[in-house]
C-alpha cells in the first residue's frame, strides 16, 4: 500500500486510506471553485492540472499529517481585481470544509501563498 496515504478508518473489516495526492487534488479543485482563484500555481499550469491530474498539483499543494489532523499548504494565482484580505479566508474555509466533508479528516490549517495575479481581465 502507498506510504503517502492517510488512514481515515480502521475496523474489523479493514482499513480505509486516502492517498496524499487525492487530498492535494481535493484542495486544488476546491480552491478553483471560487471565482477569484485563477489557478493553483502559476496561471498557465491550471490547464495542465486538468489534463495530467495530481502530478502537477503536488508541485503547488502539500498536505502534512500530524496528531490532530492535517495541514494544507497551497500556492495560488488570483484575479487581478481580487481583494486578497477578503478572498483568502473564503478560500481557506472552502478548502477546509471540502476536505473535511469528503474525507472525514480534520483540517487544522490552510496556509495560502499568493504567487501571482492574472491581469487578463484588466482592460
Amino acid at each position: 500500500m502507498a506510504e503517502n496515504a492517510y488512514l481515515i478508518k480502521s475496523d474489523k473489516s479493514g482499513d480505509i486510506r486516502i492517498s496524499a495526492d487525492v487530498i492535494d487534488t481535493i484542495a486544488a479543485l476546491a480552491a478553483l471553485e471560487l471565482s477569484d482563484v485563477v489557478a493553483v500555481g502559476p496561471s498557465a499550469i491550471t490547464e495542465q492540472i486538468a489534463r495530467k491530474g495530481s502530478k502537477q498539483v503536488s508541485k503547488y499543494v502539500r498536505t502534512v499529517s500530524n496528531d490532530d489532523g492535517i495541514d494544507v499548504d497551497i500556492a495560488l494565482t488570483l484575479d487581478f481585481d481580487s481583494n486578497v484580505p477578503a478572498v483568502v479566508p473564503k478560500v481557506q474555509e472552502k478548502i477546509k470544509s471540502t476536505i473535511e466533508s469528503m474525507t472525514g479528516m480534520h483540517v487544522n490549517m490552510v496556509n495560502i501563498k499568493i504567487i501571482g495575479v492574472d491581469a487578463k481581465t484588466v482592460g
